[in-house]
């Protein structure tokens, strides 16, 4: 097979801020009001070549061969805005870059496949060379080359029970290309007083992957039972080195760190990984005529930084606990309850001021009812919860969906309902990113409530006639 892929992207911003220095008796200002252009064009083609050779009944062999080409040109012009022109006219080179790269790999590959009864099996390996070719074009020209030798194993297990159970288990290799914007060395100066640029020395990364999996459904007694545990462990993996500024710093003309200021650039570090579980099971309640759901979610993130020359380990476990009810008493009646709580702990090796942990609560209810004429009502109510956020995260809000209707045709193939999102407004979105030097807490402007008149029609019960 073969698949090629062409991604042109143009973009223009503006940057507009006022930083304000209150250390000194009187206070500081420096302003900043700039504009750009940029400009990226990805090539992408691929080609994969497989063949297969049964050996017996049960044994297969297996080799296959792979050809990559990715070629990417990014190119970005920085502008200050001058009063006396009223005008963005004054180029800045040191905040403009153009750059190339060129990522080449060839796969070649081997292994036997298993198939017996309910078993299958498979244990392959190849063989990748991958060719980097960055090039620095402005503001001045560099030229850095990479080869990558790679052995990528992989194993499977396969088992396929009666009533649909199954158990899985593998484990993969594979590797990670830098994007161009972590190659590529143009600071990025959208937040002043947290700068960033990319690093064109990086390495690829190396991942190793885990899974273990298992669904045993028993449809006679409608229980289920899923479980799943899975890791994974990455050799250079690309984290981030984080420099905090002791004094006023000049990183390149026209860009001034402020003391505290950081300025950080993707490196290759060891010693990521992380750890997921989940384990579900499920029973029917027969006296409320509805199934009950029990999850249990754990995970364990594990990732390293450089903090001023000195190795960050930010350690990351998480527990969260579900509660499903969902109705079974007819098609014209359905409703869902569920309760999600989650708590999360951050422990760091270096910057232990940054230790924390918080506790997030999911709750939701939703209902469906029918009538015979064919009036619908449709409702969901969520409740977000927080605690242990930064100030003015911590709260609860609440989120109630409606809508009503009614069906129409013979078989009800039409819908006309009146919807309302965010019946009480008070939608929200608050996110808490944790990385290696930072705990961050995000809130985002997200549409509040707002109506709509929707018409719904369904195609379905096809019948071809010759």
């Amino acid at each position: 097979n073969f698949n090629t892929l062409l991604n042109q992207q143009q973009s223009n911003g503006t940057l507009a801020s006022e930083n304000t220095s209150f250390e000194e008796e009187i206070p500081t200002q420096t302003t900043t009001n700039q504009q750009n252009d940029r400009e990226a064009l990805t090539r992408t083609f691929s080609s994969n070549l497989i063949y297969t050779e049964p050996l017996s009944r049960t044994w297969f062999w297996m080799s296959n061969a792979q050809l990559s080409f990715q070629h990417t040109e990014s190119a970005q012009n920085t502008f200050q805005f001058e009063e006396s022109t009223q005008d963005y006219s004054t180029f800045l080179p040191t905040l403009s870059n153009a750059f190339e790269s060129l990522y080449r790999t060839f796969n070649l590959g081997s292994g036997l496949r298993f198939r017996k009864n309910t078993w299958t099996g498979m244990l392959r390996l190849n063989y990748q060379w991958a060719f980097l070719d960055n090039e620095t074009v402005f503001p001045s020209p560099e030229n850095l080359k990479r080869d990558f030798h790679n052995a990528l194993p992989s194993v499977m297990v396969n088992w396929r029970g009666s009533s649909g159970k199954n158990l899985r288990i593998f484990y993969r290799t594979s590797t990670q290309v830098p994007s161009v914007a972590q190659l590529q060395a143009l600071i990025n100066n959208q937040n002043p007083l947290q700068l960033s640029v990319g690093n064109p020395a990086l390495l690829q990364e190396y991942q190793h992957r885990w899974v273990l999996r298992y669904a045993g459904p028993n449809p006679e007694k409608s229980r289920t039972l899923f479980f799943f545990l899975g890791g994974s462990y990455t050799q250079n993996y690309i984290g981030t080195e984080t420099r905090v500024a002791q004094a006023d710093s000049l990183v390149q003309a026209d860009v001034v760190l402020a003391r505290g200021g950081q300025i950080t650039l993707p490196v290759n570090l060891n010693g990521f990984w992380n750890l997921r579980g989940l384990f579900t099971y499920g029973l029917p309640l027969k006296a409320l005529k509805s199934n009950l759901n029990l999850n249990l979610n754990l995970a364990y993130l594990r990732t390293p930084g450089l903090i001023n020359g000195q190795s960050n380990f930010a350690n990351n476990p998480s527990v969260g606990l579900g509660l499903v009810l969902s109705s079974n008493i007819s098609p014209n009646i359905d409703f869902t309850f569920s309760v999600n709580p989650a708590y999360n702990w951050v422990r760091n090796t270096l910057q232990t001021d940054l230790n924390n942990r918080f506790l997030t609560l999911n709750n939701s209810v939703r209902f469906t009812g029918i009538t015979p004429g064919g009036w619908v009502l449709r409702s969901e109510l969520n409740q977000q919860w927080f605690d242990g956020l930064a100030e003015g995260f911590d709260q609860s809000f609440w989120l109630w969906n409606m809508s009503f209707g009614k069906k129409f045709f013979k078989k009800q193939q039409g819908e006309l309902s009146v919807q309302v999102f965010d019946l009480l407004n008070q939608n929200n979105s608050i996110q808490r990113n944790v990385s290696e030097v930072s705990i961050e807490d995000v809130r985002t402007n997200v549409l509040q409530r707002y109506f709509l008149l929707k018409f719904e029609y369904t195609f379905r019960n096809f019948t071809f006639k010759k």
